[in-house]
């Protein structure tokens, strides 16, 4: 998870529970379309499954 300082950030509770996913920027889904949509799934559940 990226460091962000904004103190209403920081009093998220998925913040403060380490439950926040980030991607890179340059991640394929960040297009649109089907393909992007299930690459976007893909990603996302790889993630939560860890």
């Amino acid at each position: 998870m990226p460091e962000v300082s904004y103190p209403i950030w920081k009093g998220i509770p998925a913040v403060k529970n380490n439950n926040v996913y980030s991607y890179h920027n340059n991640a394929s889904w960040h297009y649109t379309g089907t393909i992007a949509s299930s690459q976007m799934l893909d990603d996302v559940l790889e993630s939560i499954v860890k």
